[in-house]
């Protein structure tokens, strides 16, 4: 195939093309900002980890036979908390049926310190309709009740605790370094 007479082939090359220009100052933006949201979301992860109600006090009831009605959350199983030290022996009903509520053991250890004092899980058992008649007897300690812990979502929580602060200052970072290579490779932008 012959060139028609109004083109002209030369032994020129192209001319280069012009370097891209280095990216906008936004992008430091961009990348501070996502390693601040992942600082920023870990810490609200962690404390969400230990303020979901696991640590929360429901009802304290005290060692006296003496029946006392308490309202409890039924949103999941409770724990019954005996002091660290000593020992509770309570019978728990469900005030809207009058049936005993049967306390079952619980697979574990758990316990915890607080304002109160230290306590352990004595019992896990189904909070029924959420009004409880607790008596707890006078030769042993005082309870408490409160959510029962769930070990599955006690460690998804930890997880996300970790994982996504790490993903967002992950992808803060590598915006950050991306950004810094191509500013100092690239020539300033003009016009």
């Amino acid at each position: 195939m012959t060139p028609s007479s109004n083109q002209y082939v030369g032994a020129m090359p192209e001319p280069p093309r012009a370097p891209k220009p280095r990216p906008s100052a936004a992008w430091f933006g961009v990348g501070a900002l996502l390693v601040v949201a992942g600082a920023a979301v870990g810490v609200v992860l962690f404390v969400r980890i230990f303020s979901a109600g696991f640590l929360s006090v429901e009802a304290t009831v005290p060692a006296d036979g003496l029946a006392h009605e308490v309202t409890v959350d039924t949103d999941g199983d409770r724990f019954l908390w005996e002091p660290e030290l000593g020992r509770a022996e309570c019978v728990v009903r469900d005030a809207a049926t009058g049936g005993t509520i049967t306390l079952q053991p619980v697979d574990g250890t758990f316990t915890r310190s607080g304002s109160s004092g230290a306590w352990q899980a004595l019992a896990r058992f189904d909070a029924g309709s959420g009004r409880l008649s607790v008596t707890c007897s006078p030769e042993q300690g005082p309870a408490q009740i409160g959510p029962a812990l769930v070990v599955e979502d006690f460690v998804l929580r930890v997880l996300l605790a970790i994982v996504v602060p790490l993903v967002l200052g992950g992808i803060g970072m590598a915006v950050l370094i991306g950004t810094g290579l191509l500013w100092v490779v690239r020539p300033k932008r003009t016009g």
